[in-house]
């Protein structure tokens, strides 16, 4: 029989003995173990985060003998805290096996909370839903009031603070006297311990676009600034860094000339490149959230590329293919152009004017390679080529006699 110590004061006392439980598994026909038991009944808490390794399991294997098996082996089927009235701890095997193991509950019925000692921790407000927030409950003592299983009411045992829960209901809204929540088997209080939540506040920036490359278009030879790829982050001082809103938090600029304080900064819009070279972006913070002897200014190296060609596109108008088609000469193209639209298609999403059937392209396989009749299925490739040639081709099944892209 295991015995486990889940809080300091109560460690000699009864609840905490384990207690001869009727686990019944399910048995199952994969792996080793088919079957599970154990005879081992912790008592736990509501709320508190279950162990499985309070049980000693064992298994029954195929041919009806006792395996053992360790419970690094097992994963909790169900929620990791205890809830009020349970009974049972489902698990699971990676090798297939699944049962329950029991338990047996208790809730307190009242806490209490002396924050009297608790440390002067100044804490910063976030929004952020992924920041780990935790409270400091050094020196808070957590008494509790409840029933054991054997039916004695024990008042006021002191609990140790790693089995209790400390939580701020609002984390976003700084506060001199944010309220602490402090919970425990099912009871909690949110009256006494409170603490002060500041603003959150950034104390430098810096950039992420080691991959950012803009692309100068042809047509256009201008490319505004991207601040989806050429991101700024502030780096606060809860140790948060966090993406900054462009142009309300931060604004830019291309001047090498003068220093950052003499620097004109404006929106992203109005930051352009405009030929194939090195560029040095230049980023200041205006936001409101400045920390004291913030460092507000940052830069970063951006490489702006020509475009290039580096694919086609293909439009059908009423384009039928027949039965007995033939591609193998210029003249074979003579309304391809019209039924055909080819476009090359540069880097930056631009097109060309269209392309030049026979000249710029060609079709493949120029004749039926076997008997073909309306309704059958036949592959064909446009192959680019000439001043295209590094263009990828472009393939399509036509269904001979039917028209692809036909217009009304």
């Amino acid at each position: 029989m295991k015995k486990r110590v889940f809080i300091g004061v109560l460690a000699a006392l009864m609840l905490f003995a384990f207690v001869a439980c009727d686990n019944s598994v399910d048995p199952s026909q994969s792996g080793v173990a088919v079957k599970l038991y154990s005879e081992d009944c912790p008592v736990y808490f509501v709320g508190q985060e279950i162990n499985l390794s309070d049980w000693t399991v064992n298994g029954i294997n195929a041919y009806g003998n006792v395996v053992s098996v360790d419970t690094s082996d097992l994963v909790l089927a169900g929620d990791k805290k205890v809830v009020e009235d349970q009974t049972e701890v489902k698990v699971e095997t990676a090798w297939g096996a699944s049962g329950t193991l029991s338990i047996k509950t208790i809730k307190v019925d009242s806490i209490s909370v002396d924050a009297t000692n608790a440390p002067e921790v100044t804490y910063y407000a976030t929004s952020d839903k992924d920041y780990q927030k935790a409270i400091d409950s050094t020196g808070v003592v957590v008494k509790a009031t409840y029933t054991d299983t054997d039916g004695v009411k024990h008042t006021d045992e002191t609990i140790d603070n790693s089995l209790v829960s400390f939580t701020l209901a609002n984390w976003a809204t700084p506060s001199e006297t944010a309220a602490v929540t402090v919970a425990f088997g099912g009871a909690s209080d949110a009256n006494t311990f409170k603490v002060k939540l500041s603003k959150n506040l950034v104390e430098s920036i810096e950039i992420s676009a080691a991959e950012y490359e803009p692309i100068v278009p042809n047509a256009a030879k201008t490319v505004a600034l991207d601040t989806a790829k050429f991101k700024v982050y502030g780096n606060y001082i809860n140790g948060e860094k966090l993406v900054l809103t462009s142009n309300t938090d931060v604004q830019y600029s291309l001047d090498s000339t003068n220093t950052n304080d003499k620097k004109t900064y404006v929106n992203s819009s109005s930051i352009a490149f405009t030929e194939a070279k090195n560029y040095t972006v230049y980023v200041k913070y205006v936001g409101d959230d400045r920390a004291e002897n913030i460092n507000k200014y940052a830069f970063a190296n951006v490489t702006a590329k020509a475009d290039s060609l580096v694919d086609i596109s293909v439009a059908f108008n009423n384009f039928t293919v027949a039965a007995d088609f033939d591609y193998s000469t210029e003249e074979k193209y003579a309304d391809i152009d019209s039924k055909i639209t080819v476009k090359g298609v540069y880097a930056s999403k631009e097109e060309t004017s269209a392309l030049t059937a026979w000249e710029d392209y060609r079709i493949t396989p120029e004749k039926p390679v076997s008997s073909l009749e309306k309704g059958d299925l036949v592959t064909l490739t446009i192959v680019p080529r000439g001043d295209y040639s590094s263009l990828p081709s472009y393939k399509f099944v036509a269904t001979i006699g039917e028209a692809l892209g036909a217009t009304d």
